[in-house]
């Protein structure tokens, strides 16, 4: 679905679970309600649409962060193959396990501690299964978590 960018919108970061990588962070442009609520419907900004939508120069940043993430991108980096491929047959042949666990994620990792610490501030919710971009509003601490022991 596209969001009018001419009627009343938000802009909101959502954590989603992607299928192979787990869970990522995207921006999206949430149409709201005539009572100024979120409504359903929804639209992922990347760094193509950004514009469209006004984001800021520090969310377009994200943006570009968030980018990396796509699909497209992380087959262009850990396809080993000679030839180009789409995501699907990348993912049907090539993606398992071990590089998943080894070189994907700790990539995407790296990517998300920079973007979880430029998101202190903003609206971030979790994804719901039904597409719903703003099923559960997340709040990041100002403070770093600390890990307290007790032992008998």
């Amino acid at each position: 679905m596209r969001v009018n960018a001419k009627e009343p919108y938000s802009l909101v970061y959502s954590l989603v679970k992607h299928p192979y990588f787990g869970y990522l962070v995207e921006l999206h442009a949430v149409q709201l309600t005539t009572f100024g609520n979120y409504s359903l419907l929804t639209q992922k900004i990347h760094s193509q649409t950004a514009e469209m939508f006004n984001v800021s120069e520090e969310d377009h940043a994200i943006v570009k962060l968030l980018d990396e993430f796509e699909a497209e991108n992380i087959v262009k980096k850990f396809n080993k193959s000679k030839k180009p491929l789409r995501p699907r047959d990348f993912f049907i042949k090539y993606y398992n396990e071990e590089l998943h666990e080894k070189h994907v994620r700790p990539y995407i990792e790296k990517r998300l501690v920079k973007i979880l610490e430029k998101l202190k501030g903003k609206e971030l919710f979790l994804a719901g299964k039904d597409s719903n971009h703003t099923h559960l509003r997340l709040e990041i601490p100002e403070s770093k978590a600390s890990i307290l022991f007790h032992f008998r």
